[in-house]
């Protein structure tokens, strides 16, 4: 189930909050309130994953149990002389997981490029993508590599479970690592419910589902509509379905997050920050800090300081950025296109860091911030093409449209796909329904909202923190609430699913 559907908002949410603070409530004792709570984590967040289809459940059961097993056979050999020992059950870890991810993920990939270097033909038997498998996958090596160093010492089946099956971040993140999230599983016996609390983070929720629902999905039809028909696009058509795809991603991987939080706030529990406002971001650098933070974090913490991080000279320096990039695209995508987008992000960071060691100083003041996030804000929509194209030729399908001549008409179809019925509606009784040109009005008003809400807006979890316990807030709440909760109707999904 998304957290956009009728069966999260009204049945499972609600059971999800009445077991656990009837729990928290009733059973007296701290240590049996404990083990309490996380079964009923636990529990929740199967049926969360399940609802998405059964057939995958039972790998995503064996492969938390592998390596949970892992996970003690190291700890039983960690110390003297089977040390040795405990580094190949970390190593027979790793790769476990990577061969699973590999296998369902890029087998079909790496067939093609295996037919094509060698000219013969491999039959590969296409596999369905199991839900989340990237996720879970480097949260299950982040787990294995912190045991392995020491920063775990003690973990128990129900705290490895509740932490690895933990719903609101297996979908798409945060990447958490295990010692964010077990003290505060240790201290929810202690967590009561407290009316402001609750308020601000059903608030953060509102907000959240608003962004998901009325922009990244109004968004993502111009996005759809854009990209299967790329022949006929004019050169505005082209402009407006390249910045309609990139404000699409912003709002759905935002409105994630701070829904996802906003769930965990109404539990007394808190994820890290995955998502901070990344198209204020000056450059390229500054971006990475902002956007999917938890990625960053575990490739920085994982693969970019273990190869030697920026300690064993220049060269070794830009090697390992554009080993991090490179897997970063393939992370996010078994294809050419998502190579291409991960190493025009690595070229670019590599560049503002030379420029940053030679201490080239940007453009000062106002003009030089405001020239900095433009430009960083046209290549990453550059980027984003190559993301969301089926192939690199659409991609540069794409790019011929917007360098073409410069056309300022854009085609009705393209303008229709923006259309809000709720505001289109209330249009179609003015005045304003006669004039030529309203059916562009919705498409002008969300490009229009979502191009500001980016650049000038404030985070979620901010707003919801500082604002004012009132009817006025209230009021606002329930209008994005409810309004959110009538579009459900429409297609949708987040777009991290498919990663």
């Amino acid at each position: 189930m998304l957290f956009n559907s009728y069966l999260f908002v009204f049945a499972f949410l609600p059971v999800l909050l009445t077991g656990y603070y009837m729990i928290a409530y009733l059973e007296r004792k701290p240590a049996k309130a404990a083990v309490m709570m996380k079964l009923w984590l636990t529990g929740m967040s199967l049926w969360f994953y399940a609802s998405f289809g059964l057939q995958f459940l039972s790998l995503f059961l064996g492969s938390c149990i592998f390596e949970y097993l892992i996970f003690l056979l190291m700890r039983k050999t960690a110390q003297g002389q089977k040390r040795r020992l405990s580094g190949f059950f970390f190593a027979t870890g790793i790769i476990g997981n990577l061969v699973l991810l590999v296998y369902f993920k890029y087998a079909g990939f790496f067939s093609e490029v295996l037919q094509m270097v060698s000219g013969r033909t491999f039959s590969f038997a296409a596999v369905l993508l199991p839900l989340a498998i990237s996720f879970y996958t480097f949260q299950q090596i982040s787990f294995l590599t912190d045991a392995w160093k020491g920063d775990i010492q003690e973990c128990g089946l129900l705290d490895y479970a509740v932490y690895i099956t933990f719903f609101p971040k297996i979908l798409q993140g945060p990447i958490v690592r295990f010692d964010e999230m077990k003290a505060q599983f240790d201290h929810m016996p202690a967590v009561r419910l407290q009316s402001e609390a609750f308020y601000r983070a059903v608030l953060l929720f509102a907000m959240g589902l608003a962004k998901k629902v009325l922009l990244a999905d109004t968004l993502g039809k111009a996005a759809d509509y854009g990209y299967t028909n790329l022949t006929t696009l004019t050169q505005m058509d082209a402009v407006i379905v390249a910045v309609s795809y990139a404000l699409q991603l912003y709002f759905d991987f935002s409105g994630y997050c701070d829904m996802a939080q906003g769930v965990c706030r109404m539990m007394g529990l808190e994820l890290p920050l995955n998502f901070n406002m990344p198209y204020q971001a000056r450059n390229i650098i500054d971006f990475w800090k902002r956007w999917h933070i938890t990625l960053t974090r575990f490739f920085t913490r994982y693969v970019y300081i273990p190869l030697g991080g920026s300690r064993e000279g220049t060269f070794r320096l830009y090697r390992n950025i554009f080993l991090i990039f490179l897997l970063s695209g393939f992370w996010h995508g078994a294809g050419w296109t998502f190579i291409i987008w991960g190493l025009m992000h690595g070229i670019l960071y590599m560049v503002t860091r030379m420029l940053q060691r030679k201490n080239v100083k940007p453009l000062p003041g106002k003009a030089g911030h405001v020239a900095g996030v433009f430009l960083t804000d046209l290549y990453v929509t550059a980027t984003w093409i190559f993301f969301r194209a089926d192939s690199a030729a659409d991609a540069f399908r794409m790019f011929g449209n917007i360098l073409r001549r410069p056309v300022l008409q854009v085609t009705p179809d393209l303008a229709d796909s923006f259309h809000l019925d709720e505001i289109w509606y209330v249009l179609k009784v003015t005045p304003v329904a006669q004039w030529k040109y309203s059916g562009y009005i919705c498409m002008w008003v969300v490009l229009a909202v979502a191009i500001l809400l980016s650049l000038f807006g404030k985070r979620a979890d901010k707003a919801a923190q500082e604002c004012r316990v009132n009817r006025r807030w209230a009021f606002l709440t329930g209008i994005l609430f409810v309004w959110s909760v009538l579009s459900f109707s429409g297609v949708s999904t987040f777009l991290y699913l498919n990663f």
